[in-house]
């Protein structure tokens, strides 16, 4: 269980990076100058967003989550790690099937944990506690037989454009996204939307994925509705090249019911927040000395088994 939830995290990280390298970086033509002028019409530069037809060039990412809880948890353990905010952040570059990444972490005792993350030539490395290990090709291929990778044009076009689930769209001027002019536009996520383009975009990860039904998405749909109070969509169009560089959600939720006693949590407030602006060519290594797959669950059970001591002997 753990290395699969592990293996889903990379996989979820190259993804949202592939997203980024395939449609909101763009090849991007830069403007000098203060961006002036009248605000855009929102309608009009939501629809006029571009999908690629093919790799958009070597793409700067940076990837921001952060996660708030309410209330005080009522297991000592849970407490650890949500008494401060919790945040992950991915960051560095790629280009088509390749990239270089850094991953850091901050979830309680967790604090400033940092690694890396590489693709290339169809095999893909992770880095956890200073150590690299080869991750099995099945983490962001369709089988275990096939090679690593990860087709950013079928992502982005199974997730659509923004204009399908910000509604209530309305202009917040204009903006430097890196040297590139961006329109930002501002509206209300329409979570029902949302999650329907998310859950076909995460199939597409995998061909041996469990399909989700129709009757499990519309109880999944009914069940987030009740839980999120608030989600709010930020949305950068480059000026030039039509090309999402950054989008920003926003969302707060509250925990009712057998959840809330038995969690002593209240609620939630997340973000998340995702760019990529062009940049130069992308170079990639193999790590040295990469251990294999098989002994990345051993290497993440003597960390989580660190970090157990140390809560144990937390007062």
């Amino acid at each position: 269980m753990l290395r699969r939830t592990q293996s889903r995290f990379f996989a979820s990280a190259l993804a949202a990076s592939a997203i980024l390298a395939a449609g909101c970086g763009g090849g991007g033509s830069s403007s000098s100058g203060a961006s002036a002028g009248p605000s855009a019409d929102p309608a009009a530069v939501l629809s006029s967003i571009k999908i690629p037809t093919a790799n958009q060039g070597p793409q700067k990412i940076d990837l921001k989550l952060t996660i708030t809880t309410k209330g005080t948890a009522t297991n000592p353990q849970i407490q650890a790690f949500t008494s401060k905010p919790i945040s992950v952040s991915l960051t560095g570059a790629t280009e088509g099937t390749k990239g270089d990444l850094t991953y850091t972490v901050n979830a309680g005792p967790i604090a400033g944990l940092t690694g890396g993350l590489r693709v290339l030539d169809g095999k893909s490395w992770v880095q956890v506690g200073g150590t690299w290990y080869e991750l099995p090709a099945s983490t962001t291929s369709g089988t275990s037989t096939t090679s690593t990778s990860i087709d950013p044009k079928k992502l982005l076009d199974a997730f659509g454009k923004p204009d399908q689930y910000i509604k209530d769209a309305a202009s917040a001027g204009s903006e430097k996204i890196g040297d590139l002019d961006t329109d930002h536009i501002k509206g209300n996520l329409d979570i029902p939307a949302f999650l329907e383009a998310t859950v076909k975009a995460a199939t597409t990860l995998s061909s041996n994925s469990s399909t989700v039904t129709p009757d499990q998405l519309a109880k999944a749909k009914t069940a987030i509705q009740k839980v999120i109070t608030k989600s709010t969509a930020d949305v950068w169009v480059g000026k030039d090249d039509k090309f999402v560089h950054k989008l920003s959600v926003d969302m707060s939720g509250v925990i009712e019911g057998a959840t809330k006693t038995q969690t002593g949590l209240d609620g939630f407030d997340a973000n998340i927040s995702i760019q990529a602006t062009p940049t130069t060519s992308v170079t990639v290594e193999a790590p040295a000395g990469a251990k294999p797959a098989a002994e990345l669950q051993k290497g993440l059970g003597g960390l989580l088994g660190g970090l157990s001591g140390s809560l144990s002997t937390t007062p």
